[in-house]
């Protein structure tokens, strides 16, 4: 009886142990998964450019389909530079004018003009004292161009006409007028300096404007007829202001 209890005790002892050795195996060798790395954060969009400040100084150009429209008035001393007629008086010459903005090219402008002159001047001869007045018409084309802050020179080309009207008070014999009239060219180079936003004041230096007149008069029943070209270079200061 004793034989047979020690024999079932070692097999029991024998069942057991395997057990215990595989139970200690698997603790020891199990480990816990470590959780998946983050996705990557999505990179920044990138950031629009900060819109350009505008310069105070910045030249006051027309923007793209935008057109400006200025009119200006000035005043000038105009001499007669032609030697055939040396002996014309200093005239006064006054010019309205308006222009107009037809297209942009960099930092100028190619502009429309329409200047209207008028001008007057007496002359006191051994004779008779003679009255000059007259005016005249000569669309242009003008072209602006930044030359500082602010600053904008300018020239001119026009072709147009003129009317002139000479009147002489001759002694006993009273009044004898004619009125010449013809084809002028004008040529200006000035500038301009902003005021403000709309004001504007300009310079023209240089003005010449050179016509051929025509004139035809009766003088004691007979009819004369003359040509004649002069030439005027006048020193014309005013003001201009942007209407739109």
């Amino acid at each position: 009886m004793h034989a047979l209890a020690l024999v079932l005790c070692l097999l029991v002892a024998g069942s057991d142990a395997p057990t215990h050795k595989t139970a200690g195996k698997t603790a020891t060798t199990t480990k816990p998964t470590p959780p998946p790395p983050p996705p990557p954060a999505p990179a920044p969009a990138p950031r629009a450019p900060a819109p350009a400040q505008e310069d105070a100084n910045a030249p006051l150009l027309a923007q793209h389909g935008q057109r400006r429209l200025f009119i200006a008035a000035g005043l000038a001393p105009s001499f007669v530079v032609s030697p055939a007629n040396s002996g014309m008086p200093v005239m006064l010459r006054a010019v309205a004018k308006a222009y107009l903005d037809l297209v942009t090219i960099g930092p100028a402008q190619l502009q429309v003009a329409v200047p209207l002159g008028f001008e007057t001047g007496r002359m006191t001869t051994a004779f008779a004292p003679i009255t000059f007045y007259g005016f005249d018409l000569l669309p242009s084309i003008r072209a602006s161009f930044l030359m500082l802050p602010q600053v904008h020179g300018y020239a001119e080309l026009g072709v147009g006409f003129g009317v002139l009207n000479t009147t002489a008070e001759i002694r006993y014999l009273g009044f004898s007028s004619a009125t010449g009239a013809g084809m002028g060219v004008r040529v200006a180079v000035g500038a301009e300096y902003e005021l403000s936003d709309r004001f504007r004041f300009f310079a023209e230096p240089l003005s010449v404007l050179s016509e051929t007149l025509t004139t035809t008069t009766t003088f004691n029943g007979s009819t004369l007829t003359a040509t004649a070209s002069s030439s005027q270079w006048a020193l014309l200061v005013g003001a201009s202001y942007r209407l739109w």
